[in-house]
C-alpha cells in the first residue's frame, strides 16, 4: 500500500496528513468469452521477466501462460484462480499474489439431445418394494448418451407437470389413454421433448 504525505503549514505549526492510496492487486484479471472459449487478461505492469503465472480454471485443468485462452468442455459456472509469482535472479519465489473470479461460459443453441423413454405398468414400487397401486406406471429415461450435465428433467401427463425425477413411478387415478411427455431443458436454454400416447389398464 502506498502512503502519500501531505504537509500543510498553519502559521508556524506544520500539519502532516497521511493519505493512503489503494493499490490494485497485480494478479487481478479480466475475461472475454465466446460460447465455451474464454480469454484471460492480466493488467500486470511490473517486471514481466521475473514473473510467473499459474491459472486454475476450475475444471481440473491449469495453465502457466501469461494471458491464456481456455476452452471448457461443459457450459456453466467456474471459479478461476490466478497466481502471480515474483522470482529473484536465482529463480526463487520472493512474493506471490492471487485473485479469484467467477466465470460463466455461454453455450451455442445446439439441441443434439434426443429424449427417449420406456414404460411399464406395475403394481409394486421397485424402490420401496411395496404395493404401488393398480394404475401405476414406471417410466425409464433411455435418452441416448444420457442427460447432459446440468440439464433439467420434466415429465408431463396430458400437459400437467407430474415429476422431475429421472425414472419416476407415476400413479394414474384410473385406466385409459394418456399423453406422456419427457422434456429436457439444457443449460444453453434449448428445450427438447418426446411424447407418447400410452394405454393404462385399470385392474
Amino acid at each position: 500500500m502506498k502512503i502519500i504525505l501531505l504537509v500543510l503549514c498553519f502559521g508556524t505549526i506544520p500539519l502532516i496528513i497521511h493519505a493512503q492510496q489503494p493499490v490494485v492487486n497485480p494478479s487481478s484479471f479480466t475475461t472475454t468469452s465466446v460460447n465455451d472459449t474464454v480469454r484471460f487478461h492480466v493488467e500486470f505492469t511490473g517486471d514481466s521477466v521475473a514473473a510467473r503465472h499459474l491459472w486454475l480454471f476450475g475444471d481440473g485443468r491449469i495453465s502457466t501462460d501469461d494471458s491464456p485462452t481456455h476452452v471448457y468442455a461443459d457450459c456453466g459456472k467456474y471459479e478461476v484462480k490466478h497466481f502471480l509469482l515474483q522470482l529473484n535472479k536465482e529463480g526463487a519465489i520472493i512474493s506471490s499474489d492471487s485473485s479469484l473470479l467467477t466465470v460463466w461460459t455461454a453455450c451455442p443453441m445446439i439441441c443434439k439431445t434426443e429424449p427417449d423413454f420406456t414404460w411399464k405398468q406395475t403394481q409394486v414400487n421397485p424402490l420401496a418394494q411395496v404395493t404401488a397401486g393398480k394404475s401405476s406406471v414406471l417410466f425409464t429415461n433411455t435418452t441416448r448418451g444420457g442427460v447432459p450435465k446440468g440439464a433439467k428433467i420434466y415429465w408431463f401427463v396430458d400437459g400437467q407437470l407430474t415429476s422431475e425425477r429421472s425414472d419416476p413411478l407415476i400413479h394414474f387415478p384410473y385406466g385409459g389413454y394418456f399423453t406422456v411427455c419427457l422434456r429436457i431443458t439444457l443449460l444453453n436454454g434449448c428445450v427438447v421433448e418426446r411424447c407418447e400416447r400410452i394405454g393404462v389398464a385399470e385392474y
